[in-house]
């Protein structure tokens, strides 16, 4: 009973120092890959002032990028508050209604534009969301100097 007690927690110990040792290796390789895809924009860079001028360019094209996705943000903002603002006045007008004689259609265009309201709040999102992407994607892109989409396809 001992022994294998023992052996039990040996063999958890190796498994342990095992996994250890395996996130060990893939954090350094995570770390070295990092680094080279980093420094690639300036690979190639013979003087300081070619250093300071991709860097520059390197950051000129992140605050782009940047202003670009919270423009998108402040859009996306501004037609979700409008979006809002138009149900609610849709709901004071659906409720404002006096008659028993039409609470169906009250109710079924209460319904309605609740739905169309959750509809244009989803694509409002995933339209910011994909331009969001597109955006960041084209800016590592060239700030990395892979080749685009298209071209790697050819």
């Amino acid at each position: 009973m001992a022994t294998e007690t023992k052996d039990t927690f040996n063999n958890l110990f190796k498994q342990a120092s095992r996994s250890f040792e395996t996130l060990f290796n893939s954090g350094t390789k995570l770390q070295e890959e990092a680094f080279r895809m980093f420094s690639q924009p300036f690979t190639g860079c013979e003087t300081l002032e070619d250093v300071c001028r991709r860097g520059e360019q390197f950051t000129t094209d992140l605050i782009g990028t940047i202003q670009r996705n919270m423009a998108e943000s402040f859009k996306a903002a501004d037609a979700q508050c409008k979006n809002s603002v138009d149900l609610v006045r849709k709901t004071f007008e659906v409720a404002d209604r006096r008659g028993d004689a039409d609470v169906r259609d009250r109710a079924v265009s209460f319904w309605q534009a609740t739905f169309d309201a959750f509809r244009t709040a989803n694509e409002i999102s995933t339209k910011t969301g994909m331009q969001t992407i597109e955006n960041w994607s084209s800016f590592w892109t060239s700030a990395f100097n892979l080749p685009s989409k298209s071209a790697a396809a050819k």
